[in-house]
């Protein structure tokens, strides 16, 4: 009375993980022109971070694999090699946007934030998760550090296989495009 299945490793799938995935992303076809019911503009997924800290490091977690820590005073290259660090994301996959010139400040009750925006997840991703335990202030004024993730922009766009424009071999985990289509970056 129980059923059996297997945990597949990394682009392999099936009951016996026999069947290799082909590459997913957006439907180029749908999400561009006019912004209708039918064809609703989309957007990438993007999380705004905010952090209050005079000191220390942090680290973000996305899909259970967390960066090296980064320092409170950041740029916006460090930050974006962290993550980009990744395995659940890679280089290339997301664009990072500082409100100020680096990660943290301490000033006042106010927090600086930055916004990471996802370029090659696609849907409405989980939120990054932050760790604060090693950030801290100067000041015993501006009270505890803090870190905090938020949604700015859930992502619409869709994350098929093929990108829903060819069909996918199971057997080789390579997609065989349809006519008038041929491999892109999803943005080109």
């Amino acid at each position: 009375h129980k059923m059996y299945g297997c945990n597949c490793d990394s682009d392999y799938d099936g009951y016996d993980c026999a069947l290799r995935l082909c590459p997913s992303g957006d439907d180029p076809m749908t999400g561009n022109g006019a912004d209708t019911a039918a064809n609703p503009v989309q957007y990438n997924d993007q999380q705004q971070v905010s952090c209050k800290a005079g000191g220390g490091t942090f680290t973000l977690s996305f899909r259970g694999k967390t960066t090296v820590a980064i320092d409170y005073n950041a740029d916006v290259s460090a930050i974006t090699a962290a993550l980009e660090a990744l395995p659940t994301l890679g280089e290339g996959h997301v664009s990072v946007l500082l409100t100020g010139s680096q990660a943290c400040t301490e000033s006042g009750t106010a927090s600086t934030s930055f916004t990471v925006e996802f370029l090659q997840d696609f849907g409405s991703l989980p939120l990054l998760v932050t760790d604060d335990s090693n950030l801290f202030n100067l000041n015993a004024i501006s009270g505890d550090a803090s870190l905090s993730v938020s949604k700015q922009i859930d992502g619409t766009k869709e994350d098929a296989q093929c990108s829903s424009r060819g069909l996918c071999d199971t057997t080789t985990g390579y997609c065989t495009c349809n006519t008038n289509y041929d491999t892109s970056n999803g943005y080109a």
